[in-house]
């Protein structure tokens, strides 16, 4: 090893040494500067008003009509046609918003389902909520319905899938995160704050 490298790890060792100093002489104000960011960020997850979310399905009706026509050789070919009784489910997306309240999203690659989803800070509220919206686009549909009563086509309401779900735990705050995120930013705070001090410290003009 020539002097050159002598000198640089001589002087990577005082430059760890003295970051190493400087957090053990600075080291309750450091403990005390996270302490309290963590016990701000828990207060603030004790008083935050907890807020619960539910979601349903629901499967779009649709018509399938049947029939009858001539082809170019005079031969009677039956035909079948699937409609939705609302083909754009992002209209249907709108309007059940607006009606409801309900947040309402169509899944990825879905042409018949559509999530409904709503958050209130009473849990008790979700479900009553969530059953109206879905009220709300059966009697849609069954007046759309009535259009199609005189033909041969079959209607298949639309239906809520499975059960209305309403989660028993609040999805905010995330009081595991918070803390953490406390914790952490307290620390590196504490240490931006000792490393600052510390500079200013040793480079304060001395008084005449």
């Amino acid at each position: 090893m020539n002097d050159t490298q002598t000198i640089s790890a001589h002087n990577e060792e005082i430059d760890l040494y003295r970051l190493w100093t400087t957090l053990v002489k600075r080291k309750i104000m450091i403990v005390s500067v996270t302490f309290f960011s963590t016990l701000l960020a828990g207060m603030h997850v004790w008083n935050a008003t907890p807020v619960y979310t539910g979601s349903a399905l629901v499967e779009v009706g649709e018509v399938v009509s049947n029939a009858q026509i001539i082809g170019d050789k005079q031969i009677v070919q039956n035909t079948t046609t699937v409609f939705k009784l609302d083909d754009n489910l992002n209209n249907l997306k709108e309007i059940t918003t607006q009606a409801t309240g309900v947040s309402v999203s169509i899944p990825n690659g879905s042409s018949s389902i559509i999530l409904l989803s709503a958050e209130s800070s009473d849990s008790a509220d979700i479900k009553p909520k969530l059953e109206n919206a879905v009220r709300f686009i059966v009697n849609r549909h069954k007046e759309k319905a009535l259009l199609y009563e005189n033909d041969s086509s079959k209607i298949r309401m639309s239906t809520l899938v499975g059960e209305i779900h309403v989660g028993n735990e609040p999805i905010k705050p995330k009081k595991q995160m918070t803390i953490v995120l406390g914790l952490i930013g307290g620390f590196m705070l504490a240490v931006f704050l000792a490393f600052t001090l510390e500079f200013f410290q040793r480079n304060r003009k001395p008084r005449d």
